[in-house]
């Protein structure tokens, strides 16, 4: 009878999420929702547009992939493009490719993106770490930068039109 009683409220907690285990409770933590198709298509493809932070500005051209789980990947290719730096001057216009990874979250537009891999030969760009809104137009998209913890960056990216891709 006791067996009975315990599986019964094991099947009832499990159907209404929560598992008991020794008297504590376990609630089952709900993924969130997988972003859909056109959510995906929102955010993946090509962008353009600009970084700032710490006397330095930069052009930068991104492209995205995203799966159906709002997984993201993707390069974002940057070129120095001003300085404030004496010795930096002389690298203006050299290039240095990130590699980025991370997920969307398409019911707040949160795109959160971390550099894993960089080709960098000049040394012009260190490895960041992106916390960014995409517009409820997705058009465009921005928000902060880690640059070496400080917070202070700042990316700004505009979808490439159709016309240039």
């Amino acid at each position: 009878m006791l067996r009975q009683a315990v599986s019964a409220l094991i099947l009832l907690g499990s159907l209404l999420g929560v598992m008991t285990f020794g008297g504590v409770a376990f609630a089952r933590k709900v993924p969130p929702p997988a972003p859909s198709p056109t959510d995906r298509a929102a955010l993946a493809g090509s962008w353009t547009g600009t970084w700032a932070g710490g006397n330095f500005t930069y052009d930068a051209i991104a492209t995205f992939d995203v799966n159906a789980a709002g997984d993201i990947s993707g390069t974002i290719v940057w070129t120095l493009h001003s300085t404030a730096n004496g010795n930096g001057k002389n690298k203006v216009g050299m290039r240095a490719i990130e590699y980025v990874s991370g997920k969307y979250y398409p019911e707040t537009e949160a795109v959160v993106l971390d550099g894993y891999r960089k080709d960098d030969p000049n040394g012009i760009w260190e490895l960041d770490k992106y916390r960014l809104i995409l517009s409820p137009t997705h058009s465009t998209m921005g928000g902060i930068t880690g640059e070496h913890d400080s917070w202070a960056g700042q990316l700004f990216l505009r979808r490439e039109s159709e016309s240039t891709q």
